[in-house]
């Protein structure tokens, strides 16, 4: 299949305001996908967030979450987020924590648990290790036999390049593989 998408959001304050558009292009045809956000920064670890996502032939599917960051000592924290649909149908727990290293190095760890009321939950996990902060190695893996090794590298602030494989040669309906890569650009 063939994916294009563009989007982007802007902080007016303490408002956020964003919106995406993709376009996937398959075997058995294609799709449109939009999708808004709108959010509101309380304070400066904490955030909420709505959202709207349509896509053709689907009716609109909304989502919420709310994001909290822990500072801990140093530049080192935790974070949660919790979102969910507006029946309560799908949750997801995440947590991230980050620990600063010597030499400008650091350490990125994360859980995701998943509660669907259609499938299985699901808990995964991923761990980043930066060496410095342009060049980082990721790698990540749940418990449907997903996983996934990449890097990334920032040419300056605004341009990055990433490279990524994705599998699941366990599963047998299911098995993959991806190759992707990324051109990414923020201004």
């Amino acid at each position: 299949s063939d994916n294009v998408s563009a989007g982007g959001s802007i902080f007016i304050e303490n408002l956020v305001v964003g919106g995406a558009y993709s376009y996937a292009d398959y075997d058995s045809g294609s799709a449109d996908n939009y999708s808004a956000r709108l959010g509101y920064l309380f304070s400066e670890n904490f955030i909420v967030n709505a959202y709207a996502n349509k896509s053709e032939g689907v009716d609109t599917d909304y989502r919420f979450s709310a994001s909290y960051n822990h500072q801990l000592t140093g530049n080192d924290y935790i974070g949660f987020t919790y979102s969910s649909d507006d029946d309560f149908d799908y949750q997801m727990l995440s947590s991230t924590y980050f620990r600063s290293l010597a030499g400008g190095q650091y350490l990125v760890a994360a859980l995701t648990y998943q509660d669907n009321d259609d499938f299985d939950n699901d808990l995964g996990g991923n761990l980043s290790f930066y060496f410095n902060n342009k060049t980082s190695l990721s790698a990540s893996y749940d418990d449907d036999d997903n996983f996934s090794i990449g890097a990334q590298h920032f040419f300056s602030q605004n341009y990055s390049l990433s490279l990524r494989y994705q599998s699941n040669s366990s599963h047998e309906l299911n098995d993959y593989d991806i190759y992707s890569v990324n051109v990414n650009a923020q201004f």
